[in-house]
């Protein structure tokens, strides 16, 4: 995957540099990764308000840059499947995304993701 953001023209403070923005990140690694993809290129890691790091002289993390950092410790190359009790596959219910990997350097382990998109549907998981 090439060339991916929050937001065009740099995107919008307060929201593409804050935690909000993580869900759509991460719901993003989940779907290209499920497709086979096994790379993602970043727009920009410093620079607008959806950099990695901040554009200022100490270039601190944005909440993006730890999804990342927790994405490539815990989420592995081998995707697994996802069954709902209701007997389906997939993402399911276009609120709610589950993504499971077997766990990064572990034999056996597994990482999962779960992602609430709603704020008005709960689930319990």
């Amino acid at each position: 995957m090439g060339e991916a953001g929050g937001a065009y023209n740099s995107g919008r403070p307060g929201v593409t540099d804050s935690f909000v923005s993580s869900f759509w990140y991460l719901d993003g690694f989940g779907i290209l990764s499920e497709k086979g993809h096994s790379s993602f290129c970043r727009q920009t890691l410093v620079g607008g308000n959806y950099g990695l790091l901040q554009n200022t002289p100490e270039h601190e993390p944005n909440p993006d840059y730890y999804a990342t950092l927790l994405w490539q410790r815990l989420m592995g190359r081998s995707v697994l499947g996802v069954t709902r009790d209701d007997g389906g596959e997939g993402e399911g219910d276009r609120d709610i995304r589950v993504y499971s990997h077997c766990l990064n350097g572990d034999n056996g382990g597994v990482a999962v993701l779960a992602i609430n998109l709603s704020n008005q549907v709960s689930e319990r998981v």
